[in-house]
């Protein structure tokens, strides 16, 4: 098996939406992810010099559910992802898209410290490289941070919900927005986990082109 190693300048990463404050006029959508899609890959250096890839399923990891509440004033997204917090070096990337432009939100876990966000532009991806010896293609990107101050992230660990809120200001105060997610971690001896948010029948598993959910319109459209 070749692996695509995404090399990009931020670790990215990824609950339901339940009782979110705001006002009760507020568009909102839910979507659930199938469910033990979240797919994992070891790597044991023997026999070398390429070594041994092994790729299996993980329950911790695996996304539930993603959420968008869109009010005059902000965006609020909530990813449920089953066993979260059991995962180490966690990157999760909350990409959306506008009516006007593109945006991804980086949700970081620091450790016992809370959970910060902050907006990037989408992670722009140059050529695969060629093959090496072992048949690994490596895929070099990037992404620019943007200021947005008054985005706020939580996360609820027994529920493995992660809410992030930000002005729509931000966003350039959008007619409408869609979301994505995914998620990466690692678990174990360092095994690599990935799940990222699908649309249902689409079984699309590159996790460089986000599956996005519905056109959530603000609450005073």
């Amino acid at each position: 098996m070749r692996r695509l190693a995404l090399l990009t300048c931020a670790l990215l990463t990824c609950a339901l939406l339940l009782a979110v404050p705001g006002s009760a006029r507020a568009d909102t959508w839910s979507g659930p992810d199938p469910t033990g899609d979240a797919v994992t890959y070891g790597y044991d250096p023997d026999p070398p010099p390429c070594g041994t890839e092994t790729e299996g399923r993980s329950r911790n990891g695996d996304i539930r559910r993603l959420a968008v509440r869109h009010t005059g004033d902000d965006v609020t997204l909530v990813l449920r992802v089953v066993g979260l917090g059991k995962l180490k070096q966690i990157y999760l990337s909350l990409p959306l898209r506008t009516n006007r432009r593109s945006y991804d939100v980086v949700v970081d876990f620091p450790g016992k410290r809370p959970v910060r966000a902050s907006l990037w532009t989408p992670t722009t991806y140059g050529e695969p490289s060629e093959p090496d010896e072992c048949g690994n293609v490596y895929v070099g990107g990037g992404a620019q941070g943007l200021g947005c101050p008054e985005i706020a992230a939580s996360f609820d660990r027994p529920t493995g919900r992660v809410t992030v809120t930000l002005p729509r200001s931000c966003l350039g105060t959008p007619r409408w927005v869609q979301a994505g997610a995914s998620v990466q971690g690692t678990h174990g001896n360092d095994v690599v986990v990935l799940d990222h948010w699908q649309r249902p029948g689409t079984g699309d598993d590159d996790f460089r082109t986000p599956d996005y959910g519905a056109r959530v319109r603000h609450s005073n459209h």
